[in-house]
């Protein structure tokens, strides 16, 4: 297994432990994104790629800013705001795009599944709240495997 293949499956397996504890807890511990966010300037230097640390932190952290706003306004949590930046940092603006493509029928698919009491949810109707992570971690970890199917 070569360096990147070794980063990737250590991130998707943070990646499910993040999301099995949103499950399971409606909450993203700190300690795990900051793993994840610190691991990015040692893969990118593993790697040889270190070119992408300044513009995928500018990219991220003007993210986080964004979804700082959205966690004021309750839009979404505080853990959910630091995963997303963190998945920013590491995918980058040009595989956002893909993310996002994964991310929204992730939600849609976990909220469905919550509206039928399959997936824990808080409240009900309109007021329903959904963990995020692990619909985060989905479309994370499809962007870290497509360039592996696709070779």
């Amino acid at each position: 297994m070569d360096a990147g293949a070794a980063c990737d499956a250590a991130v998707a397996g943070l990646l499910v432990w993040i999301a099995w504890e949103d499950i399971r807890r409606f909450r993203i511990a700190n300690r795990l994104v900051v793993a994840l966010a610190l691991s990015f300037p040692v893969a990118c230097l593993v790697q040889g790629q270190a070119g992408l640390l300044v513009p995928h932190g500018i990219f991220a952290l003007g993210a986080l800013c964004v979804l700082l706003l959205g966690f004021a306004a309750g839009i979404c949590g505080g853990g959910d705001a630091k995963l997303l930046a963190a998945a920013l940092l590491w995918i980058g603006p040009e595989g956002t795009f893909v993310f996002a493509a994964l991310l929204l029928p992730a939600v849609a698919a976990y909220a469905g599944g919550a509206r039928l009491r399959l997936l824990p949810a808080r409240g009900e109707g309109r007021g329903m709240r959904i963990p995020l992570g692990p619909c985060i971690a989905a479309a994370w970890i499809g962007v870290i495997g497509l360039p592996h199917l696709t070779g």
